[in-house]
């Protein structure tokens, strides 16, 4: 059975803070919001001074091209950070959607 819209921003929260290495804690309290506040920071300084590692996360994380290069055209500075950590969320929270089911396992299997 799938897990419900929190337990699924709460996986993704967990995997995105651990790709960019966030120490911040990610409790069930915590809101999507929040994350996207934190990785757009974690963004910011990934753009001054590693950008190509960035860019490695958002392949690795499968962000559509078009979308991140729309991103860069359209927006800066702290907006296009907060854009870059949304489109991250949204896309790790469809790549788990995504695999629960078609794995049939619940939120709690995907742990390990």
């Amino acid at each position: 059975m799938p897990a419900n819209k929190e337990e699924i921003e709460h996986l993704a929260g967990i995997s995105l803070r651990q790709e960019f290495g966030l120490s911040t804690p990610n409790d069930l309290n915590s809101s999507v919001d929040d994350l996207i506040s934190a990785l757009g920071r974690a963004i910011a300084q990934l753009l001054q001074s590693q950008p190509e590692k960035l860019f490695q996360i958002l392949y690795r994380l499968d962000v559509n091209e078009n979308i991140v290069k729309t991103a860069f055209k359209e927006k800066a500075g702290e907006e296009l950070c907060l854009t870059l950590a949304q489109k991250m969320v949204e896309r790790q929270i469809q790549r788990i959607q995504i695999r629960q089911k078609y794995s049939g396992k619940s939120s709690e299997d995907s742990h390990h």
